[in-house]
């Protein structure tokens, strides 16, 4: 029995496994791209919302100064 005993050992950095990249229809069906989607979807609703409730009137944008007159003297 005879014992062999390597000097140079080398060092093989061990990286960790690649996870298998997804496709979009798998991404798709994940919880975390529904909720995307979702939020995405909120945020044009409100904003589509509040732009059509902004230009549904010009009192309320810059066609009547009283309003500004009035926070003003309540400040």
């Amino acid at each position: 029995m005879d014992e062999t005993v390597n000097q140079a050992a080398e060092v093989v950095p061990q990286t960790p496994p690649q996870p298998a990249k997804q496709t979009w229809r798998e991404y798709l069906e994940t919880e975390s791209a529904v909720r995307v989607i979702y939020f995405i979807f909120g945020v044009v609703s409100v904003a589509l919302l509040m732009a059509f409730l902004q230009f549904q009137t010009t009192a309320i944008c810059c066609g009547d100064w009283d309003g500004y007159y009035h926070i003003r003297w309540s400040s």
